[in-house]
């Protein structure tokens, strides 16, 4: 659910429209509504928002339950399982280790009935051994500066809090735009009274 700051409510109160309900309850405008006819419909479309998303929090909160408690099935299920696969490796990797003389000559691997046990060449990680800052500076000595990038990047954060006179001088605008937004009542929904002109709704097939 959508939250409402303090600020937004004091801005509703004050640009409330009076909207006159007839006698005959209502419930909320249909959600297949296409045009509004005015300021009653909209109050009524956002009622029937206030109850769908009733029922998103709700359903989601119960397939989050269910998924939850099937997550901890599962880790109990598969825990002594993965403890067991652990001792299994924690047997198999010492002794192939320590019968690497058995392999074929210049093979890393043996092939078994039920897998293959050996060793393969892992990904090449670069290491600095007297520091990055050294490699650094003894790259550029040796003229291999297309192993260092250097990134800039402009913070937006700090350029917009300049003053207006130096943003035109760097050549920058800043730009903001007025955006549609809706916040949904916190209170529980309630019907709300039809209006005296209902909104369009389409013709079922």
């Amino acid at each position: 659910m959508i939250t409402q700051p303090a600020t937004d409510r004091r801005f509703q109160e004050e640009s409330m429209i009076d909207l006159e309900p007839t006698a005959t309850p209502q419930e909320a405008l249909p959600t297949e509504v296409k045009v509004l006819h005015g300021w009653p419909d909209a109050d009524r479309l956002l009622l029937a928002l206030r109850i769908t998303e009733a029922r998103i929090s709700e359903i989601s909160a119960k397939y989050d339950q269910q998924i939850q408690e099937a997550q901890e099935a599962k880790a109990q299920a598969l825990s002594p399982l993965i403890a067991r696969r652990d001792r299994m490796e924690a047997v198999l990797e010492p002794f192939v280790h320590g019968h690497q003389d058995d392999f074929p000559k210049k093979r890393r691997s043996l092939a078994l009935v039920h897998g293959v046990v050996g060793f393969r060449k892992g990904q090449r990680v670069v290491r600095y051994i007297h520091g990055e800052a050294h490699t650094e500076r003894l790259l550029r000595v040796r003229g291999h500066d297309d192993c260092i990038e250097l990134r800039r990047v402009l913070v937006k954060d700090r350029i917009r809090k300049l003053p207006p006179s130096e943003l035109a001088v760097i050549g920058v605008a800043v730009d903001q735009e007025e955006r549609y937004f809706y916040d949904l009542a916190e209170d529980p929904p309630i019907p709300y009274p039809k209006p005296a002109e209902s909104a369009e709704v389409p013709d079922e097939p």
